[in-house]
C-alpha cells in the first residue's frame, strides 16, 4: 500500500482520500466480510481523513486501519457506558 501523509514541511497539502470498493477491501481485510460493502468503504475513507494518511493504491493490509477500527469501537463502547 503506497501511503503519504497530508502534511508537508511547507504546510498542509490538500489530498483527497482514496475511495476503494468495499469488496476489494474485504479481500484484503477478510475480518470485515460480514460488513456491508458501502460501510467498509466509508470506514476506510474515514480512517484516511481522521489520521491524515492518504493511500494512493491498495495492494496489501495496513494494520493501522484495523487498529483505527478497533479503537473507534472501544471509544464508542466507553461512551455508551458513561
Amino acid at each position: 500500500m503506497n501511503v503519504t501523509h497530508s502534511n508537508s514541511s511547507t504546510g498542509p497539502v490538500p489530498a483527497k482520500p482514496l475511495r476503494v470498493s468495499g469488496n476489494q477491501l474485504k479481500e484484503i481485510y477478510p475480518e470485515l466480510d460480514g460488513w456491508a460493502s458501502h460501510l467498509v468503504t466509508k470506514a476506510f475513507v474515514g480512517w484516511q481523513r481522521a489520521t491524515g494518511v492518504i493511500v494512493k493504491e491498495v495492494e496489501k493490509r495496513d494494520e493501522r486501519f484495523t487498529d483505527f477500527l478497533i479503537n473507534a469501537f472501544l471509544d464508542k463502547h466507553r461512551e455508551s457506558r458513561a
